[in-house]
């Protein structure tokens, strides 16, 4: 018995000891994974800080987050995780705790909450008031949400005034403190600004510098403007954002950004040494015919923000501001606002200027037209013309049981259409003898047609329509020189060195350049995403289109944090989750995050965002692409780079899910006008649409071209596409034909035209055929599509 108790209290004693060896172990892994975290964020610190990094300092700025008091630290150049955790004698893993998403890559300009322990107060200066000059000025209480901006505006003084008698105000504007606002005098007042010395770069004329203080007053003669441009340079304090030192020296943003080029790669750096431009000021009188300023009532609607309200206003988001304080912290639906209404300006009235040359923007080049050529005066010729059409009338299998369903339908209403307009031009005097031949895809039918003893004769030929059999006819046309019209393809190499050829289709890189000229005329701050069905097709367009783009859009854009920070709220309050009157700590905006209190105490600086253009392959990214490359904050162009029916309609199936979500807008080509698109996918979604021709038929022209048909062939066309693009070929090369004879191609430049469906503006280069470049962006408007603008480009054959 005593042996077996023996036993017992020993295997007890092994288990208790190692029970004892595992807690001990346990107890060491987690001493070394401690450890190791704190080495990886120590060594790390130490390889990023380098041998320079700035003093961390401690923050006076407390802030009371959920009943907690926390430390607001701006993030500086080079700082390190572990340098402001040692300085702030807080754990790293404290911060990360009370910060979601903090790592050890630390941004410039980032901000970090560190909890204050209970007792631990800033060290707070007491400054004693000084005196001032009550006749010099006056005092203000600051009250909640007042900007510099808006105090500039009440009391007519710059925000550089205030700042300057304010001791630059370096922790910014804050609630419940009193400002010394410097009266408005009559005469020009020197305000005690700190002083800074200044050097001033003089023309190149001059040959010695100056240096001026800031406040010193340049005097010049009334009513007479300036011309003449120095520089100062701003050394960047802490806390100073780029439209803060914009305000301050009243010179735009981006000005500044061209001066500094450093700019356009990186954000602003405490200690950077800025060139500001400057520019004398004029003392001018105001004028006695000068209004006082008015204003609108405005009524927000559902979607609607400050940004776009101003853009709607043309006015700026500040203009705003200053008439309604209360917009401050957001707006809501239904909310009245009251908008600036400022005095235009009158436009100089251009004058006339007859017999010159006349320069039209064509692309990458400019084509010059005179007005008056002496061969290409019009003039009414009086011999007969023939004029040849090649049309697939498929007459062998014509059968009159069936012919609803035959294919030479169709054609029937394209000669239809050219004989409406050789009647008209008959009207008009000119002598026209239509010769039609039966000519499609069969090569021996083209033989028999350029056999018939007539052809030879002809001083116009119009068509074959099939691409395959209409190299044949050009050859035909070319050894006799007879001018001959492609109507359906754009193919480049039918105009190369043949003179006689004509092609109506504008070729598809001119319609990718004038998309590319659209977005850059009118969306060039806009998010940019090119889109094509799958990876291994229409590589060349996502090319030309980039090409097009590259270089003529801003690489980067500056958004205002109140926009930023209005978008924050309208998602607060569009959210079921959270409780009423709530805002969401963050919002993520192009990849980024943005906290509330952030962009709540920068509310008058802008944030620089990226400006790449995306491309996405539809087949891999579908829905969640489109939701991942799109912005927020900006609107998003996408162009649609696959030009086929079933994709277009699932494309814009899928983007009418997010039009709620994002703000839209979609380019499309050509085929798109042919679609018969549904109108309740388009109204949404801002489309365009570049095209060479679009049936609109609200038009009274359409309207009285139906009439005509109707009255001449005793029904409607049954294809109206048919039958109006006949009608302006025929018009337009028929009248060519009659006013300028059978050399009319040197002539087209002059005769341009806008028909039922196409637009015509034909030039070409020595030696080679002619191209259509007059091409139009169609964008959808009251449920039909208009035209947007019009371009004229020169289409020359490349060597």
């Amino acid at each position: 018995m005593v042996l077996w108790k023996a036993s017992i209290m020993k295997r007890s004693d092994v288990m208790e000891g190692l029970h004892i060896s595992i807690t001990y172990y346990c107890m060491i892994v987690r001493i070394v994974r401690v450890l190791s975290v704190f080495l990886s964020f120590f060594f790390f610190s130490l390889n990023v800080s380098g041998q320079d990094v700035p003093v961390v300092k401690k923050s006076t700025k407390i802030e009371i987050y959920k009943g907690n008091s926390y430390y607001i630290h701006v993030v500086e150049p080079k700082q390190t995780l572990y340098s402001i955790a040692r300085v702030y004698s807080t754990p790293i893993s404290d911060l990360m705790k009370v910060n979601p998403g903090l790592s050890a890559e630390l941004t410039p300009g980032q901000i970090i909450k560190i909890p204050v322990e209970k007792g631990e107060a800033p060290e707070l200066k007491i400054l004693s008031a000084p005196d001032y000059d009550t006749a010099a000025f006056q005092k203000h209480y600051v009250a909640k949400g007042e900007t510099l901006y808006r105090l500039s505006r009440q009391y007519g003084v710059s925000i550089a005034a205030i700042q300057g008698a304010n001791d630059g105000l370096p922790g910014g504007l804050k609630a419940g403190t009193f400002l010394l606002i410097p009266r408005k005098a009559t005469q020009p007042t020197v305000v005690n600004a700190p002083e800074m010395k200044v050097e001033v770069e003089k023309p190149h004329r001059e040959k010695e510098r100056q240096t001026v203080k800031v406040g010193s007053v340049l005097k010049e003669k009334e009513d007479v403007v300036s011309t003449d441009t120095a520089f100062i340079y701003h050394r960047v304090k802490r806390r100073e954002t780029l439209y803060g030192i914009s305000r301050r020296y009243r010179v735009s943003m981006d000005r500044i950004i061209e001066m500094n080029p450093l700019l356009k790669s990186r954000k602003l750096h405490r200690g950077d040494r800025l060139r500001i431009p400057q520019t004398k000021e004029v003392i001018r009188q105001p004028s006695p015919n000068e209004k006082p300023l008015s204003f609108v009532a405005h009524t927000v609607r559902k979607g609607e923000t400050l940004w776009s309200i101003a853009k709607q206003y043309d006015v700026d988001v500040e203009d705003i501001l200053l008439l309604n304080p209360q917009a401050q912290k957001g707006i809501k639906r239904r909310r009245k606002l009251k908008i600036p209404v400022f005095p235009k300006e009158e436009e100089p009235v251009a004058e006339e200027v007859r017999k010159e040359v006349v320069e039209i923007e064509a692309g990458n080049t400019v084509v010059k037209i005179t007005e008056e050529l002496a061969e290409c005066v019009g003039r009414a010729h009086q011999e007969e013309f023939r004029i040849a059409l090649l049309l697939p009338f498929y007459l062998e299998e014509l059968n009159l049981e069936d012919y609803g369903q035959s294919r030479s339908r169709r054609f029937l209403d394209f000669y239809k259409g050219i004989r409406m307009a050789t009647d008209s031009l008959a009207r008009r005097g000119m002598k026209i003898r239509l010769d039609v031949y039966d000519v499609d895809d069969d090569l021996q039918k083209v033989e028999e047609a350029l056999n018939a003893p007539g052809l030879k004769q002809s001083d116009l030929i119009i068509g074959p329509l099939f691409r395959r059999v209409f190299p044949r006819v050009m050859n035909f046309a070319h050894a006799n020189h007879i001018p001959i019209v492609n109507p359906f393809t754009p193919q480049v190499d039918f105009v190369r060195d043949n003179p006689e050829v004509f092609k109506v289709q504008v070729p598809e890189n001119i319609h990718l350049k004038l998309i590319a000229h659209s977005i850059r005329k009118h969306y060039p701050e806009s998010n940019i995403i090119l889109v094509r069905e799958r990876a291994y097709q229409d590589g060349e367009r996502v090319a030309a289109i980039k090409e097009a783009l590259q270089g003529k859009l801003k690489d980067r854009v500056l958004l205002p944090n109140s926009y930023l920070y209005n978008l924050l709220v309208e998602k607060s309050y569009g959210d079921t989750t959270i409780e009423a009157g709530e805002l969401f700590d963050t919002i993520y905006i192009e990849n980024r995050m943005f906290k509330e209190d952030f962009l709540s105490d920068e509310i008058m600086a802008y944030t620089i965002f990226p400006n790449p253009i995306h491309e996405l392959v539809y087949e891999d990214d579908s829905l969640h692409g489109l939701s991942r490359y799109a912005s927020l904050a900006r609107r998003n162009i996408f162009v649609s780079l696959t030009d086929e029916k079933s994709f277009s309609m699932e494309l814009l199936s899928r983007l009418n899910s997010l039009k709620d979500t994002f703000d839209i807008s979609v380019y499309m080509l050509p085929g798109a006008l042919t679609y018969a698109l549904e109108a309740d996918f388009l109204a949404g979604l801002d489309v365009h649409v570049s095209g060479s021709g679009y049936l609109d038929f609200g038009t009274p022209y359409m309207s009285a071209f139906e009439e005509a048909y109707l009255n001449r062939w005793g029904h409607y066309p049954h294809n109206q596409m048919y039958a109006c693009m006949a009608y302006d070929l025929g018009m337009y090369f028929g009248s060519a034909l009659y006013s300028f004879g059978r050399d009319f191609g040197h002539c087209l430049p002059n005769h341009p035209y806008e028909g039922l469906f196409f637009n015509f503006f034909f030039v070409g280069k020595p030696g080679n055929g002619y191209e259509n470049g007059y091409a139009s962006i169609y964008r959808f408007y009251d449920f039909h599509f208009v035209p947007e603008e019009k371009l004229r480009y020169t289409i020359g054959v490349e060597p």
